[in-house]
């Protein structure tokens, strides 16, 4: 008596690193999950962590006392200068350079680090959909944030007036508020980039930190080197943009300071995503 083998017995239980032609099936075959739901998902993701609701309350903590921190200085050591509040704005939009990249370092490596790749992917085994949404959640969080900092830094104004008699000229540079946004949300992606492609939370966060400071130290070689890194320095870049200096902007060394830092470890990490198997 012979008996014939059930292959279908024998197929793999989830299709993460699998076959293209095996995860690609199941992909066609997988119940079509909304962006905008997932979009919504990953925008909670940001809030429901204690550490995310601690990371994002030390920011906002961290751009009001800058700003409040400006404005004692220019009434001590400038008492007939008026307050700038468009300067005030300025200084909160761009401390959040500081932790949202942090932030934007956790929602990446988040499924990774934390062990719920599994859950995530068999509700969405479109990977690279999962990974959109997340930009998205957090383009729009890094936003937002840029509002409620420049809001916080006019009711910092606001309170230097009232109490401090401080005179404020509240006329706002429209357009260096909008670059210093961008420099922050760029430096946001940057972190994610980082979080996407190492796909660990403390290593990235390290990487992202200290890369920096290489730069830095590497620099003080000599200024052949220096000059060549500057290519490679995206806050040197940036800079002349958040303080509206555009002749002294450099578009080239901006555009390969985001090619290296964000683009292309933000595209290696969907490489890595889309390969990566999940026990």
């Amino acid at each position: 008596m012979t008996t014939t083998a059930d292959h279908s017995l024998h197929a793999p239980s989830d299709t993460f690193g699998s076959s293209p032609r095996t995860a690609a099936h199941a992909s066609s075959a997988a119940p079509t999950v909304a962006l905008g739901r997932l979009v919504a998902v990953e925008a909670r993701k940001l809030v429901d962590t204690r550490a995310g609701r601690w990371l994002l309350i030390a920011t906002f903590a961290l751009a009001t006392l800058t700003t409040a921190l400006l404005a004692y200085g220019s009434a001590e050591f400038a008492p007939g200068k008026p307050l700038l509040a468009s300067e005030l704005a300025n200084t909160a939009i761009g401390s959040l350079t500081v932790l949202l990249p942090v932030l934007a370092i956790m929602l990446a490596a988040s499924e990774w680090t934390q062990q719920g790749a599994l859950v995530t992917f068999t509700l969405e085994p479109r990977r690279l959909r999962v990974l959109a949404a997340k930009v998205c959640a957090l383009v729009a969080a890094a936003l937002v944030s840029c509002v409620v900092a420049a809001g916080l830094s006019l009711a910092v104004a606001g309170v230097a007036s009232g109490i401090g008699h401080q005179r404020v000229d509240w006329r706002l540079d429209a357009a260096v508020l909008v670059w210093s946004a961008a420099a922050t949300l760029l430096a946001t992606l940057q972190g994610f980039a980082f979080g996407a492609l190492l796909m660990n939370t403390p290593a990235a966060i390290v990487v992202y930190f200290v890369t920096p400071m290489l730069l830095q130290a590497v620099s003080a070689i000599g200024s052949k080197v220096a000059d060549a890194l500057s290519w490679l320095n995206t806050s040197s870049a940036m800079a002349p943009i958040a303080q509206g200096a555009w002749n002294d902007v450099h578009w080239g060394k901006v555009a390969v300071s985001i090619g290296v830092w964000v683009v292309l470890p933000l595209i290696a990490g969907s490489v890595r995503l889309v390969r990566r198997e999940v026990k």
